[in-house]
C-alpha cells in the first residue's frame, strides 16, 4: 500500500512537471514563436521596427529578432528574416531561450511614443472653398463651366463639358483669376 502511494506521488509530480511550461529555444528570426522563420515573422519584425507592433526590448524574442545584433529592430532585420524565410540565407545555429508569448500583436498604446500613421492620399483634389466663385444658375449666363470633382474649369463649348455629371457641374460668371484663386485650374483641352 505504501509503495502504491509513493508511485502515485511520483507520477503526480511527473504529470505536473510535464504540464508546466518550460524554457524552450527560439530560432533566430522567429518573431511569433512557432519554431519557423516565415514571411509573417519578417512582417512582424518590420511592424515592430516602425512602431506599429511591440516586441519588448531586452526580451528573448527581441534578441531573436535582432538578426544583425545591433541592439535594435530595423528594416534590415526584417529583410534578413524574409531572406531566411524564402531560403536565400540560412538561420544562424545559435538558439536563444524564450519567454512565453502571450500576444505578439499588441499595439503600442502609449500616446507619447512616436507612431507613424499612414495618411491616405486622396487622388481627387477637393475644392478650396464651399462654393464656386460667381456661381450662376444657367449656362447662358456662364463664362465658365466648373467641374467640382476634378477642380477644373472649362469654356462652355469645351468637349469635356458633356462628360461632367450634373452633381459635379456648376456654372460660373466669375473671371478666370477668381477661379484660379479659389483653387480651380483651367482645362488642358479648351485652355480657357
Amino acid at each position: 500500500m505504501k509503495r502504491k502511494a509513493i508511485i502515485a506521488g511520483i507520477l503526480a509530480v511527473l504529470l505536473i512537471l510535464c504540464a508546466l511550461p518550460f524554457a524552450a529555444a527560439q530560432t533566430r528570426g522567429d518573431a511569433d514563436g512557432d519554431g519557423k522563420v516565415t514571411a509573417a515573422d519578417a512582417r512582424l519584425i518590420l511592424r515592430a521596427a516602425v512602431g506599429l507592433e511591440e516586441i519588448k526590448a531586452g526580451s528573448a524574442t527581441y534578441t531573436a529578432c535582432d538578426l544583425d545584433s545591433d541592439g535594435k529592430l530595423t528594416a534590415a532585420d526584417a529583410r534578413t528574416a524574409l531572406r531566411i524565410a524564402v531560403g536565400l540565407e540560412t538561420i544562424p545555429d545559435r538558439t536563444l531561450p524564450i519567454e512565453p508569448i502571450t500576444d505578439p500583436f499588441t499595439p503600442i498604446t502609449d500616446p507619447s511614443d512616436p507612431i507613424p500613421v499612414p495618411v491616405p492620399i486622396d487622388p481627387k483634389p477637393q475644392p478650396v472653398t464651399d462654393d464656386v466663385p460667381g456661381r450662376v444658375a444657367s449656362l447662358s449666363e456662364a463664362a465658365y463651366v466648373v467641374n467640382m470633382n476634378t477642380m477644373k474649369f472649362h469654356s462652355p463649348r469645351c468637349s469635356s463639358v458633356a462628360k461632367i455629371t450634373d452633381k459635379n457641374k456648376a456654372y460660373s460668371a466669375a473671371d478666370r483669376s477668381a477661379l484660379v484663386a479659389a483653387g480651380y485650374s483651367p482645362c488642358g483641352i479648351c485652355k480657357p
